[in-house]
């Protein structure tokens, strides 16, 4: 789950100082490159975003190599009509007192800020931050711990704590290279190579026991484990490199799936190592009801696209399909969640299956529905859901399993869309935009498996 990429952002920005101050553009023609002349108090900028670049690596350099702020990132916020990421609201972390002004820019009593002084679009969430800010509101519940002043200087210090430790101290900055409603994910230097922190949101916290269960049975399947913070969420492994399997590589696509049936197959039905991660449990009998709630539940949090009746058609058919698919006899196990191609690093030539934050247990198969996300081609979808029948053949006769694609695929679908809306459910509402897109997804995927019910069987190819 990660926010959609645009051409350009135009970025407004709130950075505060431990003091109280604010930082604002004067009204004069001289401004710091790039930035221009001031139509509000903010400075704020348009720049390209490749679609290979995360908005947030983008901005932190920009920040720091226009303005010279060096403070952690607490939020990008995009207007809930504004999907294309512009306008954006980029708040800071407070700066030290000793902070100066950049050229063109001064402090200024953050009390002082009001709406007008921000782009329309962005004032609402602005001035939330400036009542928080000044004390004149509290901090939802809701909130990361990430997003809050004072967070990253606590991951750092606890950081280099442990590296002290495990005598690999870090010799380069403590880097931000995303930050968004589920997670936040930093990456430094040590003395003995690259490292990467990840603080993952309350519901998702139990990554930390599975990453820890993974590594110990599976230690080349996963990340090696530097360090945990299991009461925080916080995981810290080694870098990886940059590959991923590609999505037109099929032997390599085949190497991913077969190295999660096997650590699927390995602890299928073993309760006290699966019960014993902390991850929650998503029993099949279950998900027709919770998928009912999805829809209908409080509080509604997507704007759907399909009917009301058609919801409720695709409750009644997941229902049906979990009978059908209990009758396979396949034990619960751990389950990834987000088996994505791009949650699959390649190193030395093998995948490396990362990033377990939506990991619960339950019925393996769900993550075909994941794995087959951006697969338009119905024949190489077909090549896949046959791959998979093949690396289950030792607990479901092959020609048995392969008759059940279409419920397989409704009962994965159903589940990651119920996983989706309970993640935004969890979210703070300003923060629920970048997301909400993946969870009408999986409601256009589902209305999709399902009707496939209506073309002709051949277990050959369905």
């Amino acid at each position: 789950m990660t926010p959609a990429s645009a051409p350009s952002v135009a970025i407004t920005l709130l950075a505060p100082r431990v003091d109280g101050m604010v930082l604002v553009s004067r009204p004069q023609a001289s401004q710091p490159a790039g930035i221009p002349a001031a139509v509000v108090p903010l400075p704020g900028w348009v720049m390209p975003v490749d679609d290979e670049d995360h908005v947030l690596a983008i901005a932190c350099r920009e920040v720091v190599a226009r303005l010279g702020l060096a403070a952690p990132v607490l939020e990008i916020h995009f207007s809930e009509d504004a999907m294309d990421q512009t306008p954006v609201l980029l708040v800071l972390d407070r700066s030290p007192r000793d902070v100066a002004a950049p050229s063109g820019l001064a402090w200024v009593p953050i009390g002082a800020l009001g709406r007008d002084a921000v782009p329309v679009d962005l004032a609402g969430r602005a001035m939330t931050w400036v009542r928080e800010l000044t004390g004149e509101a509290e901090v939802p519940t809701s909130r990361q711990s990430w997003a809050r002043p004072g967070s990253n200087a606590r991951v750092a210090t606890w950081l280099d704590t442990k590296l002290a430790e495990l005598g690999r101290p870090r010799v380069g900055p403590l880097q931000q290279i995303s930050s968004w409603g589920i997670s936040m994910v930093l990456r430094t230097e040590t003395a003995s190579g690259l490292i990467w922190v990840k603080c993952a949101m309350s519901p998702f916290e139990a990554e930390v026991g599975v990453a820890r269960l993974l590594a110990e049975r599976f230690p080349e399947a996963v990340p090696r484990l530097v360090a945990v913070n299991e009461s925080e969420g916080w995981l810290v492994m080694e870098d990886l490199g940059s590959t991923f399997v590609d999505v037109a590589d099929e032997v390599m696509r085949r190497a991913a799936s077969d190295l999660l049936v096997r650590i699927q197959r390995d602890l299928a039905g073993d309760r006290e190592a699966l019960f014993g991660t902390g991850a929650s449990k998503s029993p099949l009998d279950r998900l027709a009801n919770d998928l009912e709630d999805a829809f209908f539940g409080e509080p509604q949090v997507v704007a759907w696209a399909l009917s009301s009746a058609r919801h409720r058609e695709l409750v009644e058919i997941v229902r049906a399909d979990v009978a059908e698919i209990a009758e396979l006899g396949v034990a619960d196990s751990i389950v990834h969640g987000d088996f994505t191609p791009w949650n699959v690093a390649v190193a030395d030539g093998r995948p490396v299956i990362i990033d377990w934050a939506d990991a619960s247990v339950g019925f393996p198969l769900i993550d075909l529905a994941t794995w087959l996300n951006g697969v338009t081609e119905e024949a190489t979808r077909q090549r896949i859901w046959l791959d998979w029948v093949a690396a289950w053949a030792e607990v479901v006769p092959a020609e048995r399993l392969a008759s059940c694609y279409r419920q397989v695929l409704t009962i994965g679908d159903a589940d990651h869309l119920v996983d989706n809306v309970r993640g935004l459910r969890a979210m703070e509402p300003a923060g629920r935009p970048v997301m909400v897109h993946t969870a009408t997804d999986f409601e256009e995927e589902l209305d999709r498996a399902a009707r496939l019910r209506k073309q002709p069987s051949d277990t050959s190819r369905n």
